[in-house]
């Protein structure tokens, strides 16, 4: 009984000195951390090491933010996001021995688009819109931008340029553009349409042109779509 007592006890000195290697420093990958999307999330991989510089095993750490509300922890050392700020998260093991991993938080902030106010069509004529992603900081960031059309009788979105958006008929509806959890609504506005060629017959004059001159659509070789992604005037930024 005594023999099991003292076994007992040596393996929790043991434990506490890590079988008589004193800590003497914590070293932790990585020490900086940056977050820009909400979603992220960064483990702290944390080794203890000797006065003689070799690794001391068995050693167990606690992990705490000195801002819960920049970014939190969790017990096995992995951090996350919650909103753009700074702060540290404090790294502790026996004795007192600590150190710090310093964590940035910028996340994407704003959704711009252009035109900022409406969007105008007309039947069967194509426009574009182009919204870009910005951070706390006002910088670009690269993601992918859903769109949604509250009423796609009135126009449609290309299906190989996603910016592009086709009026089908006169009235009135919006376009939701969404990432990271943001998101703006355009307006979009229809009129009626404008006999160009090749997109009516008759007396107008807007007949098609035979196929060795073009698309076959009025529209030099390549199409429509083609004509209006060359000819359109876009500033992306």
């Amino acid at each position: 009984m005594t023999t099991a007592k003292s076994l007992l006890v040596f393996v929790a000195v043991c434990f506490v000195s890590a079988c008589g290697q004193e800590v003497k420093m914590i070293e932790v990958q990585p020490a900086n951390i940056s977050f820009s999307q909400f979603d992220q999330s960064m483990p702290i991989k944390a080794t203890a090491q000797a006065s003689n510089g070799k690794p001391v095993e068995g050693v167990a750490f606690t992990y705490r933010s000195e801002n819960e509300g920049v970014v939190t922890v969790s017990a096995g050392g992995l951090v996350k996001p919650v909103r753009d700020g700074s702060a540290a998260v404090i790294v502790e093991g026996p004795s007192g021995v600590r150190t710090e991993v310093f964590v940035k938080v910028c996340l994407p902030k704003t959704l711009t688009c252009k035109p900022l106010d409406q969007l105008e069509l007309q039947v069967g004529v194509a426009g574009p819109i182009t919204c870009r992603i910005f951070d706390c900081k006002e910088n670009k960031v690269e993601g992918t931008i859903e769109y949604a059309i509250a009423n796609p009788a009135i126009a449609q979105q290309d299906a190989n340029y996603k910016e592009i958006f086709t009026g089908l008929m006169i009235g009135d509806t919006e376009i939701t553009a969404k990432a990271y959890g943001i998101e703006t609504k355009i307006k979009v506005h229809v009129t009626e349409g404008v006999n160009l060629p090749g997109m009516g017959g008759g007396g107008g004059g807007g007949g098609k042109k035979p196929a060795d001159e073009g698309s076959g659509d009025g529209y030099p070789k390549g199409g429509r779509y083609d004509h209006i992604l060359k000819n359109m005037k876009v500033n992306p930024d």
